[in-house]
């Protein structure tokens, strides 16, 4: 198992989650939420006038790309784990089909994945046309490491909120991926 971890590529197993890294990532974040060198202060600055959906796209960005650095693995990708952790083997057409992603892509990281020992494939033994996909124990592993990291995280994040402020930031989260997804299902069926 250790000689996967030090040979695998963007598929890799991310490194556990120690205090010296979280530590990083504080001192980076509050260097980033206040620069007193400057005397600058984000909650004064031009993201205040941004429309939300644009603040929203800000954060989405700046959040993938540092979970995709830390973790080193694709948003796809970890998505196609918590789906599998979540879903247990399931056949990679209807994997697809939960994920929104075009089959041929997942069959694609499957193999990828399957390869780094992330997960197992085999044929179905009820219809040979499709692949059952879950994960092994080193993928449930993986994702182990990932919550991990992603509730220290967040911890991070919503330090020096208040429960009830946290309570209301995800519900006006919830609300506006709700409200999208009206708007997404709305507009489709107008076409």
């Amino acid at each position: 198992m250790a000689k996967q971890r030090s040979n695998a590529s963007k598929d890799s197993i991310p490194q556990s989650a120690d205090s010296q890294s979280m530590q990083d990532v504080q001192d980076r974040l509050d260097h980033w939420v206040t620069n007193e060198s400057e005397g600058h202060d984000l909650a004064n600055s031009y993201y205040e006038t941004l429309p939300l959906p644009v603040l929203l796209l800000h954060l989405y960005r700046d959040l993938l790309r540092f979970y995709e650095q830390r973790l080193n693995m694709s948003q796809s990708r970890v998505m196609l784990l918590h789906e599998l952790m979540h879903t247990g083997e399931i056949n990679q057409t209807e994997l697809a089909q939960r994920l929104g992603m075009e089959t041929a892509l997942v069959t694609r990281f499957a193999k990828q994945m399957e390869a780094s020992g992330l997960l197992s494939r085999r044929v179905d033994p009820r219809d040979n046309r499709f692949m059952l996909v879950s994960l092994t124990p080193t993928g449930q592993q993986v994702f182990q490491e990932m919550m991990v990291f992603s509730r220290e995280f967040e911890a991070l994040l919503v330090e020096g909120l208040s429960n009830e402020e946290e309570v209301n930031i995800r519900r006006a989260l919830i609300h506006i991926q709700e409200k999208f997804s009206s708007l997404k299902q709305l507009e489709n069926e107008l076409r």
